[in-house]
C-alpha cells in the first residue's frame, strides 16, 4: 500500500473518532423536538394558506412530526409577525409571509417588532411580481 493511500486512511480513521461523538451528541438533541407551527397572516383558503398547508404537509411527511398551519389574520400581517417575533425561537415557529411582512413597516409608524432583525430568512417558496399603477394625468 502506498503511502498516499495509508496516509488517507489513517485521516479517515482519525476523523471518524474525533467526528463520531460529535455526530451522536447531535442527534440526540433531533429537530424536530416537537410539532412545527407555520403561522400564516391570511385568511384560510386563500393562496398563502394553500402554499403553506401543501409545503407543512410534504415538511411532516419528511421530517417526522406534525406540522400545523395557523392563520393569525389582522392588521395587516401585524398580528401574526408579532406572534412569531415573539416565540421561541428554536426553529418549531415559521412565519410563512411575504413582501408585505416589509411593506407593513413602510406604512405604519410604528411595529411591535423590527422586520429587518427579528425574523431570518429561510428560503423563498414563491415569487410573484408586484407592481405599482397610478392615474397617468
Amino acid at each position: 500500500m502506498n503511502f498516499q493511500r495509508r496516509s488517507l486512511i489513517l485521516c479517515a480513521f482519525v476523523a471518524e473518532l474525533l467526528v463520531a461523538p460529535i455526530a451522536s451528541n447531535a442527534w440526540a438533541q433531533a429537530f424536530p423536538s416537537k410539532p412545527i407551527r407555520i403561522i400564516v397572516p391570511t385568511a384560510a383558503g386563500g393562496g398563502n394558506d394553500v402554499i403553506a398547508r401543501t409545503i407543512g404537509e410534504k415538511m411532516a411527511e419528511s421530517l417526522g412530526q406534525a406540522v400545523i398551519i395557523e392563520n393569525k389574520v389582522g392588521g395587516s400581517s401585524v398580528i401574526a409577525n408579532d406572534f412569531v417575533a415573539k416565540a421561541a425561537p428554536d426553529g418549531h415557529t415559521l412565519l410563512f409571509n411575504g413582501p408585505l411582512i416589509v411593506q407593513t413597516a413602510g406604512l405604519l409608524s410604528k411595529l411591535p417588532y423590527d422586520p429587518l432583525t427579528d425574523f431570518t430568512p429561510i428560503t423563498e417558496v414563491i415569487r410573484t411580481p408586484l407592481w405599482l399603477a397610478v392615474n397617468a394625468a
